[in-house]
């Protein structure tokens, strides 16, 4: 007998939770395959998976994931494809097919659950002591740059972008006023060094970073109904003077937005304090890292452009941020600060620093 007709395939997808971890996506069904009872199969067996093609991407890819009676996964990439199987015809699993579904097919050595997978990529590199600059193939906007000495041996490092979903970032500000700030983040960069070696030079990373599109819709809306003067041909230098210095206060600005780096190490989250994040072209940010860390986010927020101070009764207060959250006033308290004593003709004074312009004596 031949080896289809020897074993047994059925679809599991009751077993779905097996299959998935992490940022794994589950893009086809759960198939268990498994050998009729006092029969045995001369390995390897090749298995195909259909699976749904619209998953692939930049920064994604499949794989075929097999859990074993065991529960142990394994990861196996798909070779190449073209064929016809159940009279549905294929391109190259590779590439791009010309219909929504697609065919894995792999060459196993144990039989167990099947399915594919979308995962992130992962990109291994080694480091030489000479040092390194790496734009990842996944996305080459992004740049890791090592200097010379960066560790005492070469060592293998591995990298993983995972983009953050539109939908993931207007969750996250629905949670409360202190998020509503948030107007944009870089990709989650998962950087992976060996923990024997220490960075002992700084390390640059560049990550994109978009900006504020209500920031960029309020310069467009102002570049279109800004009024266009025509120079005189004399007067063509002084107007070309005029334009550089207006690109460089707009480049003033931009180095004067509130970007915030957050670096994971043991499962903690922290926020870099002591990190300076530098806006470049391109909508592109850099910084230095001095030491390692497992994941690595950039974090836009918006600037406040109005901040209202008040002194105000206790017995007033949650009364008067109700009224302040409908005006759009955002970042206000969740919780109120500890009274305050005041006596009639106390003076409360507060110290603001920055570029700040008072409206009100």
């Amino acid at each position: 007998m031949g080896v289809a007709e020897v074993l047994h395939c059925e679809v599991a997808d009751a077993l779905s939770c097996l299959m998935v971890t992490g940022s794994e996506e589950l893009v086809s069904r759960v198939i268990r395959v498994k050998v009729q009872d006092g029969v045995n199969v001369h390995f390897p067996v090749t298995v195909v998976v259909p699976f749904c093609t619209r998953y692939r991407g930049n920064y994604r890819d499949v794989a075929v994931k097999i859990v074993d009676g065991e529960r142990r996964a394994s990861y196996i990439t798909p070779v190449t494809t073209e064929g016809t199987y159940g009279g549905q015809r294929v391109r190259v699993i590779r590439h791009q097919a010309s219909s929504s579904r697609a065919f894995a097919e792999v060459r196993v050595y144990s039989l167990g659950l099947f399915a594919v997978v979308s995962c992130l990529k992962r990109e291994n590199y080694t480091v030489p002591t000479k040092g390194l600059s790496l734009k990842l193939t996944m996305d080459p906007r992004i740049c890791l740059n090592y200097l010379p000495g960066s560790f005492t041996a070469p060592v293998m490092a591995q990298t993983t972008i995972q983009p953050i979903d539109a939908a993931v970032l207007a969750a996250v500000k629905s949670r409360g006023d202190s998020y509503r700030s948030l107007v944009s983040t870089s990709p989650l960069l998962y950087l992976t060094h060996p923990s024997s070696q220490p960075l002992r030079r700084p390390l640059t990373l560049t990550l994109p970073c978009p900006p504020n599109p209500e920031k960029k819709r309020r310069e467009e809306q102002d570049h279109q109904t800004r009024p266009v003067s025509v120079s005189p041909p004399w007067d063509q230098a002084s107007s070309h003077r005029r334009r550089i210095l207006g690109v460089s206060v707009k480049s003033k600005e931009m180095s004067n937005e509130l970007l915030i780096v957050l670096g994971s190490r043991d499962k903690q989250w922290s926020v870099l304090d002591k990190v300076t994040v530098r806006n470049q072209l391109n909508r592109l940010v850099s910084f230095e890292l001095t030491e390692n860390f497992d994941r690595l986010l950039v974090r836009r927020q918006d600037e406040p452009h109005v901040v209202l101070v008040a002194a105000l009764p206790s017995r007033d207060l949650s009364w008067e941020l109700s009224k302040l959250r409908t005006r759009g006033y955002a970042g206000l308290p969740e919780e109120t600060s500890t009274e305050i004593s005041m006596c009639e003709g106390d003076q409360l004074l507060l110290r603001f620093s920055g570029n700040i312009t008072s409206t009100a004596s």
